[in-house]
């Protein structure tokens, strides 16, 4: 096994965790030129769902939305500045919700000719005055086929644009419609501003999209997203239509020293990380409103939330229903016997048990085999060392080379913040250089299953032909296991269609059918309130279902493990009625009809 790198770099997720922006300013720019008038319908619902499943995931986001090519000129830019003709906002920056919704569901084709640059800019003019100072991504998408629309722009005007998304750290991404063929991916490929000049006007359009896109890609910042993506639209629309899993984040759950054997034995300064679900990705709740304003609703719309109905909750004496109590008159207390022992406020404080201060000290070391997995309670937090002192990352990476190594764990008392009950917590290393904290149970927290043993005549070990039919069963039924293995596994499972790597089982490509189905019917009951609602995608049937081709290889490897190990009823000896007598005649058992006191107390009854 080779030994793990102690200057290995750390997650960097988990360092940037903390520091990403959790919203984002979105400015998408449609393309309503005549030309688009085949795709507008398809394209219309692709962002209507692109939008509907930001209500759910990150309802904090803002989104605007203009029509470019449309009729009428009526945007903030023209206004102060003049030009930027036939570019119309009719959304501007908010919070997404379903009036955005319905405005993407109004546009149709008209006639008018825009520069899609122009377009761009007015976007991204919009997102710079609704965001300001505030740490927002941002990004502006633009659909279009290019056919109509122009983009028309000399290598100072390239280069200025260029500078101002760049240094607002906006991304602009692109979807291109339309048979384009060859002249869409020219477009799209670094060397293409350079090549033979395009063949039509739309290839024109994405020359001068490519140029931006180049310049864009050259003032990028590592530690930021691409600044420039270009994509056909059917694979834009594939992106957009997948399901998407509820946004976790990193956060802290406690930065502070590692206490090295008590209070005198030195620290390393660490930080503790969780994975939590993002605070503006939330599950779907249900609001009850009055079923007249339900039953307006489906024609009208979707029911205001002024109209939801709330409940309140009272507190009463048990023998006197009509005495309210008011949550200040209350007091706890807890059962001891028959009698009831009330808790004042100072002293229900001492009976938690609460540390003074956070804490996190090493106790000691075990190995690894006195701590069962199945000990390890709640989600795994992650330690690392504190990147804010010089030195602490290597002293954590070495701390946990050496417990690969020797194979053993820390132990640790754990308290992430003042007044909370201190919890024995166990410390495992990583491959990836950091720690895994995990809280132990207590002796009476632990659950130990207890059964009788089998009896002898079935506690014998399996025979070899019952172990070799088990063995070939498991290679019959293996999931894919050549895509699970190899260095380069991660990237070629990454080229699998979703539904393909779904096919995998690994719990980080199957999504909850539950949560996904629940979001694709209220989404369409939001947009289509008559129609019948539509089945489920395929990545959510997929990985639920056995796959009938795996299955018709294993059969006769599972025929032959079941011939092998033959299974049956396992019936328990019946109790007899009588007793054998002296002289071979038979009595009755002791609560049977004649049988003594039991008979009589069954008569009585």
């Amino acid at each position: 096994r080779a030994p793990l790198p102690l200057a290995f770099p750390l997650d960097q997720a988990v360092r940037a965790g903390g520091k990403m922006a959790s919203k984002e300013a979105l400015f998408i720019a449609l393309d309503v030129s005549d030309s688009m008038r085949p795709h507008l319908d398809d394209v219309t619902g692709a962002v209507q769902r692109m939008l509907c499943d930001r209500i759910f995931h990150s309802k904090q986001d803002a989104v605007g939305l203009l029509k470019a090519g449309a009729d009428a000129t009526d945007n903030e830019v023209a206004l102060q500045m003049g030009g930027y003709d036939h570019i119309a906002v009719v959304g501007s920056m908010g919070p997404v919700g379903m009036k955005r919704i319905e405005n993407v569901g109004a546009i149709h084709a008209e006639s008018g000719r825009a520069d899609l640059i122009d377009a761009v800019v007015v976007a991204a003019d919009a997102i710079a005055r609704y965001v300001r100072k505030n740490k927002w991504s941002k990004r502006v998408l633009l659909v279009s086929d290019g056919a109509t629309s122009r983009a028309d722009l000399d290598e100072e005007q390239v280069a200025d644009i260029a500078s101002q998304l760049a240094d607002n750290d906006i991304v602009l991404e692109v979807a291109a419609l339309g048979p384009l063929g060859e002249e869409v991916r020219a477009a799209r490929a670094p060397s293409s501003a350079a090549g033979p000049p395009p063949q039509s006007e739309a290839g024109e359009t994405w020359a001068a999209l490519a140029r931006l896109g180049a310049r864009l890609d050259a003032l990028g910042k590592p530690d930021k997203p691409k600044p420039f993506v270009a994509r056909e639209w059917s694979e834009a629309k594939r992106v957009w239509s997948e399901p998407r899993a509820k946004a976790t984040k990193s956060t802290a759950a406690y930065r502070g020293p590692l206490a090295l054997g008590g209070s005198g034995g030195g620290f390393l300064p660490v930080r503790v990380w969780r994975k939590v679900a993002a605070s503006n990705s939330a599950p779907v709740l249900f609001k009850s409103v009055t079923k007249t304003r339900a039953a307006a609703a489906a024609d009208d719309g979707a029911a205001a939330p002024s109209e939801s109905v709330k409940s309140e909750v009272q507190w009463v004496l048990k023998s006197d229903l009509d005495t309210q109590v008011r949550p200040d008159e209350m007091v706890a207390s807890y059962r001891y016997g028959r009698d009831v022992i009330p808790v004042a406020g100072a002293l229900e404080e001492k009976m938690r048990y609460g540390v003074p201060e956070k804490c996190l000290e090493l106790h000691g070391f075990v190995p690894r085999a006195s701590v069962p997995r199945h000990y390890l309670l709640g989600p795994s937090e992650v330690l690392v060392g504190d990147d804010a002192v010089a030195g602490a990352d290597k002293a954590v990476q070495a701390l946990c080379y050496v417990l690969d190594e020797e194979r053993l764990l820390g132990i640790a008392r754990y308290a992430r913040s003042k007044g909370l009950a201190p919890r024995l917590a166990v410390l495992w290393p990583s491959a990836s250089g950091c720690l895994h904290l995990n809280i132990l149970p207590f002796s009476d927290e632990v659950k130990a299953l207890q059964w009788p043993p089998l009896p002898p005549s079935l506690a014998a070990p399996p025979s070899a032909e019952q172990r070799a039919a088990a063995d070939a069963l498991v290679d019959a039924l293996d999931l894919d296991a050549a895509a699970w293995r190899g260095a380069d596994a991660e990237a070629r499972i990454s080229e699998l269609e979703p539904q393909a790597r779904a096919l995998l089982r690994r719990p980080k490509d199957v999504l909850n059918p539950q949560h996904a189905r629940l979001q694709q019917i209220v989404v369409h009951r939001a947009l289509h309130k008559s129609e019948a609602l539509p089945p489920p995608p395929p990545r959510l049937v997929a990985p639920l279902q056995p796959g009938e081709d795996l299955f018709t290889a294993a059969r006769p490897a599972a025929q032959r493990f079941a011939a092998a190990c033959p299974t049956g009823e396992l019936r328990k000896p019946g109790k007899r009625v009588f007793k054998e007598a002296a002289g071979g005649a038979k009595r009755p058992r002791a609560g049977e009809a004649g049988g003594g006191r039991t008979a009589q107390r069954l008569h009585r009854r």
